[in-house]
């Protein structure tokens, strides 16, 4: 995600409310920003969005860049279970896509 990304500030809402749903069943969730600055609009953001989930930013952003590939556009999710491994990604956001993000954290804290 990055302050600067539109689709952006319309996923956080649904995520802010999965992880105050899940975070006592021992979901977490972080939020890597993507910032084109030292990440000065992240405090703002986060206060504005009401946000109460782990936030950070990437530094340098090229290293997440690399790890999520070149062809996934932000915001981008990965699901990863107790073990490490992506279980469910997405990138981009549509509102008609929440019930699947839904969905696969519920059938990953259910294993």
């Amino acid at each position: 995600w990055a302050t600067w990304c539109g689709p952006c500030a319309m996923s956080t809402p649904h995520v802010q409310q999965l992880y105050e749903k899940h975070k006592a069943e021992g979901f977490e969730v972080l939020g890597v920003a993507l910032e084109n600055d030292k990440g000065e609009q992240i405090p703002d953001y986060v206060r504005q969005m009401g946000v109460t989930y782990t936030v950070g930013m990437a530094d340098p952003s090229d290293q997440v860049r690399a790890w999520i590939g070149p062809q996934t556009g932000i915001p981008a999710v990965f699901l990863v279970d107790k073990k490490g491994r992506i279980r469910w990604s997405q990138s981009g956001y549509a509102p008609s896509l929440e019930h699947k993000l839904d969905e696969a954290v519920e059938a990953v804290l259910r294993e």
